[in-house]
């Protein structure tokens, strides 16, 4: 009985804090997979390594979660307008908040690598509404990620870029 009483608490505690199955999967996974890979550019070509062994070499993003072809650029720019952002590279609003649920070890790895740290407010991709200049902040710890969209252009934020690397 205790398993089932458990379960409906964390479904209770999920529901609150709009914490899906796939949430909790990238956490779990980032947690128990691996201690981040990194996407380095080796002979000319990109390649995905170990952190330790990637390091030395020279990283350009951070993979926070395990077995996900997506990753974090290291270098960020600093306060911009939305329009000199590229909207193809942007983070979406949902992998920032995966990010979020870890953001203490992504910002651990991204020092490590004396790279700037994921806080304050960047531009996103919303789930909906895309067009929109859509805003994500990073607090200090991120329980919570916050966004929303703005009508006003001449709202700056960073841009921090985000993509996929497929092997194959």
């Amino acid at each position: 009985m205790k398993k089932l009483e458990a379960l409906k608490k964390i479904s209770e505690l999920m529901k609150e804090n709009e914490i899906s199955v796939a949430n909790i999967k990238n956490f779990v996974e980032a947690k128990e997979c691996h201690d981040y890979d990194l996407l380095c550019v080796c002979n000319g070509k990109k390649v995905r390594l170990p952190f330790d062994k990637g390091k030395k070499l020279n990283p350009i993003g951070l993979f926070p979660f395990g077995d996900s072809f997506s990753y974090i650029e290291l270098d960020e720019l600093p306060e911009a307008l939305r329009e000199h952002a590229d909207p193809d590279r942007l983070p979406e609003v949902g992998f920032c908040e995966d990010v979020c649920l870890d953001i203490k070890g992504v910002n651990s790895h991204l020092q490590n690598l004396g790279k700037p740290i994921l806080q304050g407010e960047y531009f996103a991709i919303g789930k909906f509404l895309q067009e929109h200049n859509w805003i994500v902040k990073f607090d200090n710890p991120c329980t919570e990620l916050s966004s929303d969209y703005y009508d006003d252009v001449s709202k700056k934020a960073k841009i921090r870029y985000c993509g996929k690397f497929l092997p194959f």
